[in-house]
């Protein structure tokens, strides 16, 4: 199934299940996302791979301006 353009919907529980339940890789995609929410960042960010909390880092400053702009 294709997604649209401006990607999937938000859906915390996916997050959370990805974050407890997935991959490395799957964990170090889901970082990319600029809606996640602060929970989600924050199990992330003490992930057990060193490259998951990197690229949680490198998408800091996209998660804030996001933010900023009330974007969903």
């Amino acid at each position: 199934m294709d997604a649209p353009s401006e990607g999937r919907p938000a859906d915390p529980a996916r997050d959370l299940r990805v974050v407890r339940e997935g991959s490395a890789i799957a964990r170090w995609y889901l970082t990319g996302h600029d809606h996640l929410g602060d929970d989600v960042v924050d199990l992330l960010a003490r992930d057990d791979d060193p490259v998951v909390v990197a690229a949680l880092a490198a998408r800091d400053k996209h998660r804030r301006f996001a933010r900023e702009q009330g974007q969903p």
